[in-house]
């Protein structure tokens, strides 16, 4: 078994190694669209690629954003969207198709922009805290690809999704992104499918805890305080008064654990899967990913079971 699994990944970095070697030779002057350019890997991939002679079209959902690249870039174009209105995607496409060169598609439509959601246990949370995860995360990604999928196709380019490897591996603690992930992966999965012989590919990125913002630990722990106030006594006695206190203690000490200030890898994924003429389907970065993703792959279930209780605290009632 073991010499299986050992013989399996040799196979598996051996072709890693040699797709990455190959470049396509025109990428200057292809067009790629990329949502959620306000911050983080959204932002870090709009200047590289622009860096590379791509024609990028950058999505913001702010103000301060848009504004931002006007005063820095004058080649960028910036463009006002929000992932969750469908008419706020469909007068970006209009932009889009008016800036485009004339018979020219996009070559990538790029769905980076995410939302963390609401933190704590999914006990706690009701229907309405798991609406903006699940309309930013995936159908944000399915409102996008509907409308600019005619662009993609023109060029027989690619589409590219931001998943995580908590799509993969059920978080504990953050219910409502974990399941919207999850959710983007089997999407991912299908639209690659359903379009192979269209010769557009879809590529996903998974990538483990990075220092995006995305884990604010005051944001966290209010919301987490937050949360367990609105539970009914019954639920607060079970879980006990210091429950929420020591919920934030693990998050903490997690963040401080696998984040990574290493946003680069991401943005490398990101770069090979628009400019390699052999992209991988998936791209797990970071150790934390690639090591849960693993495990998660290759031992039993009650492995992951037992590390998600071993690192969670114990409600009152349970012990």
């Amino acid at each position: 078994m073991i010499c299986e699994i050992i013989g399996v990944l040799l196979v598996i970095i051996v072709l890693k190694w040699f797709k990455r070697r190959f470049k396509l030779k025109d990428i200057q002057g292809r067009c790629v669209f990329i949502t959620g350019c306000d911050s983080g890997f959204g932002k870090l991939l709009a200047y590289r690629l622009d860096m590379l002679g791509v024609h990028v079209f950058a999505g913001c959902f702010t103000t301060k954003a848009l504004e931002d690249y006007r005063n820095t870039s004058n080649t960028i174009k910036v463009i006002a969207l929000d992932v969750t209105d469908v008419k706020s995607i469909e007068k970006a496409y209009q932009v889009v198709r008016t800036n485009l060169p004339e018979n020219t598609g996009l070559w990538a439509l790029v769905n980076n922009a995410g939302t963390m959601g609401h933190f704590g246990p999914v006990t706690w949370l009701s229907e309405e805290d798991y609406q903006r995860p699940l309309s930013v995360n995936l159908f944000g990604m399915i409102r996008m690809v509907r409308v600019f999928l005619p662009l993609v196709l023109k060029s027989r380019g690619r589409i590219i999704n931001m998943t995580s490897g908590s799509g993969k591996i059920a978080a504990t603690n953050v219910g409502p992104y974990t399941i919207s992930k999850f959710a983007a992966e089997a999407y991912s999965d299908t639209l690659r499918r359903e379009l192979y012989k269209s010769g557009v590919s879809v590529h996903i990125i998974e990538p483990g805890c990075f220092k995006t913002g995305f884990t604010d630990m005051p944001v966290i722990t209010k919301t987490i305080s937050s949360n367990f106030e609105k539970l009914d006594d019954e639920l607060k006695d079970f879980y006990g008064l210091g429950y929420a206190d020591k919920i934030n203690t693990v998050f903490k000490d997690t963040i401080q654990t696998f984040e990574s200030p290493k946003l680069h890898k991401v943005v490398d994924a990101y770069e090979h899967a628009i400019t390699a003429r052999y992209p991988l389907i998936r791209y797990v970065v970071g150790f934390d990913s690639n090591t849960l993703i693993f495990l998660n792959t290759y031992f039993p279930e009650w492995i992951m079971d037992f590390l998600a209780y071993a690192t969670s605290p114990t409600p009152k009632g349970q012990i």
